[in-house]
């Protein structure tokens, strides 16, 4: 049988192997943003312990833990772009400093909200992640990708 016939095993494979890559972004996306969820709540939870106002402490851990995600997500999630060629470092890391600027405002006065109306500043803080998880994985992939 020709590899390159329609239909062939070969080709199927192609197929198969790069809708895998799609879903191994999205799983590394998932791994990095978990491990940025545990360092943030380990931030949130260290600064209010210290006396930090909640909103003070949840805008601090959100700022570090940014600048992780981003290191994170640029080595290991969107690394491999299948030959397209990525945007010098610098621009990356400003589009994703820049497209990160709605859900972070999002996240904070969502968190303002919540705890506002008695909600625990750890529940809150889980559920303003949850918020905004799809909108930043849909803003990523096109950072990553763009030239």
């Amino acid at each position: 049988m020709d590899a390159n016939l329609p239909g062939s095993p070969i080709l199927k494979w192609i197929k198969l192997f790069e809708e895998k890559m799609y879903t191994s972004k999205l799983f590394s996306f998932a791994v990095v943003g978990s491990s940025m969820m545990l360092l943030g709540a380990a931030i949130l939870f260290v600064l209010v312990n210290l006396g930090f106002p909640k909103e003070l402490a949840n805008a601090v851990q959100l700022f570090i833990t940014l600048q992780c995600n981003f290191l994170l997500s640029d080595k290991y999630t969107w690394n491999s772009l299948n030959g397209e060629k990525k945007a010098a470092f610098a621009t990356r890391y400003w589009q994703f400093g820049m497209s990160r600027l709605a859900t972070v405002a999002l996240n904070q006065i969502l968190f303002v909200f919540l705890i506002g109306i008695g909600m625990n500043y750890l529940i809150a803080y889980i559920a303003c992640i949850l918020a905004v998880m799809f909108i930043n994985f849909g803003v990523s992939e096109i950072i990553f990708r763009k030239k």
